[in-house]
C-alpha cells in the first residue's frame, strides 16, 4: 500500500519536469527589433571624444601598453561570443 502514494508522487513530479525545463528556456532577444538602434554611432563617438579629456584628466593614454592590449583582447573576445554577435550590433 505504501508503493501507490510513492508512485503517484513520482508520476506527478515527472509530469512537471517539462514545464520546469521549458520555463528555463527564454526566447533569444532580438535587440534590433525591440530597440530602435541608430544606423551608426557617430553621435556617440563625437560625445565620447568631447568628454574624453574630462574623464581622462591628467592621466596619460594607455595606447600601445599591455593594459591597452588586454582591453582590446577582452573586447574582441566579447564581441566574438555568439550570444553577443547574434544580437547584430554594429561592433567592429
Amino acid at each position: 500500500m505504501r508503493k501507490i502514494p510513492a508512485i503517484f508522487a513520482c508520476a506527478i513530479a515527472v509530469s512537471f519536469l517539462p514545464q520546469i525545463a521549458l520555463a528555463q528556456k527564454r526566447a533569444k532577444p532580438k535587440l534590433n527589433d525591440d530597440v530602435a538602434l541608430p544606423a551608426d554611432f557617430a553621435v556617440d563617438y563625437q560625445l565620447g571624444l568631447s568628454e574624453r579629456g574630462k574623464i581622462r584628466g591628467t592621466n596619460s593614454l594607455l595606447e600601445g601598453t599591455a593594459y591597452n592590449e588586454a582591453g582590446t583582447a577582452v573586447f574582441s573576445k566579447l564581441i566574438q561570443n555568439t550570444s553577443v554577435s547574434s544580437l547584430g550590433l554594429p561592433y567592429k
